[in-house]
Order: C-alpha cells, then sequence, then structure tokens
C-alpha cells in the first residue's frame, strides 16, 4: 500500500531533485534509515514543499508500526525549526487506532477535529454547537456525527456531491433518506437520484 500511494505521489509532483528521487528509491527498496536520512537532510534543504517530505517519513514509520519513533523524530524536528507539527502527529497517533494520545494533542476549541477523534467513543457534542465547515473533511466529520433525521436538505446535498471523494458519506446520506420517508418530494427524488449516481 505505501509503496502505491508513494508511486502515485511521484507520479504526480514535478521533476524533483535527485535527492528526493535517491530517498524514494531507499523507500521503495525498504533502505528506511537511508531514506529517513536522507529526507531529513532535505529538510534542510528549501527546495521541496516540507509537507511532501513529512509525508515520506510519517509513511514510513507508519508503514512499519513504528509511529512513537515517528514522533519522537517530529518532536525533534519541530524543537529544530520551532515549526508547529502537532497536526502530523494527531494523523499518525489517530492512524495507529489510539484517539485518546491524539485527542490529548487537539485543543479544546477545535471542536470538529475532537468530534472525529471521538467518533468510536460516541462522546461527540451536539451538532447544532459545531462550526460551519471549511473543507470536505469537516463536512465529513458533520455528516457522520449529526443525529438520525437530523441532517438538513443542503447538508444532505452537499454530502452527496462528496460521496465521490469520500465514499464512506453515501451510507450517512441513504441513512438520512431512509429516515426522511416519509417527506420525500421532488428534494428527495433529487438527492436518491444524485446518490445513486455517485455511489
Amino acid at each position: 500500500m505505501l509503496k502505491l500511494l508513494l508511486s502515485l505521489l511521484i507520479l504526480s509532483l514535478p521533476l524533483m531533485s535527485a535527492s528526493l528521487q535517491r530517498a524514494d528509491s531507499f523507500i521503495l527498496s525498504g533502505l528506511n534509515e537511508q531514506a529517513v536520512s536522507e529526507l531529513l537532510e532535505l529538510l534542510r534543504e528549501d527546495d521541496i514543499p516540507r509537507n511532501v517530505i513529512l509525508y515520506r517519513i510519517a509513511g514510513l514509520y507508519h508503514g512499519v508500526g513504528r509511529e512513537d519513533d515517528c514522533i519522537l523524530l517530529l518532536d525533534s524536528i519541530q524543537q529544530e525549526s520551532g515549526e508547529n507539527l502537532s497536526g502530523w502527529k494527531v494523523s499518525l497517533l489517530d492512524l495507529s487506532r489510539r484517539s485518546d494520545e491524539a485527542l490529548a494533542l487537539v485543543p479544546s476549541d477545535n471542536i470538529l477535529l475532537r468530534s472525529w477523534l471521538q467518533r468510536e467513543s460516541g462522546e461527540v457534542p451536539a451538532s447544532g454547537i459545531l462550526p460551519a465547515p471549511d473543507c470536505a473533511a469537516e463536512r465529513a466529520v458533520r455528516a457522520m456525527i449529526c443525529s438520525d433525521g437530523r441532517m438538513s436538505k443542503g447538508q444532505m446535498e452537499q454530502t452527496v456531491s462528496d460521496v465521490a471523494l469520500l465514499g464512506f458519506l453515501g451510507d450517512e446520506v441513504l441513512d438520512e433518506l431512509e429516515i426522511t420517508l416519509e417527506t420525500e418530494g421532488s428534494w428527495w427524488d433529487e438527492i436518491a437520484m444524485e446518490l445513486a449516481l455517485a455511489h
């Protein structure tokens, strides 16, 4: 899986430095320590976007179940650069199903991220107090934690359009359509048709 993601990332980027290509070769060859050394050296340069490098580092460590080592490395990078890398740490912890630890790193005012991390525990705030979403990920969180039968028509329409990107949202809309079956009208039919095309 990591090799496939890395191959797609390589193809989607413009020509990169020889150093990044060398790091990618190390990754594809399973030479993780050499790859990390190469990537850390690239972080000290400004030729390549930092997120491209950090994505590779996080993927390397997560791919072999060494998230704790990666978090220590991110702490070191953060100390050296002064850059806030808590988002990367939260992602690694969430990927390794350690949501409680990830939650400890999230500020209390980041309600949507906190809701995402608490999604399996059921300890999420009422959707009425959630901030308006700014992106597909935030819209997905709102759709997932919305009480059954409480998704607005506009939210259902937006969620259907997000199904192409986040397929699991189709089930959320389908559940809402089943609940609102009694109130069906032209809007209900349109959403059902759009969902059928997208899902």
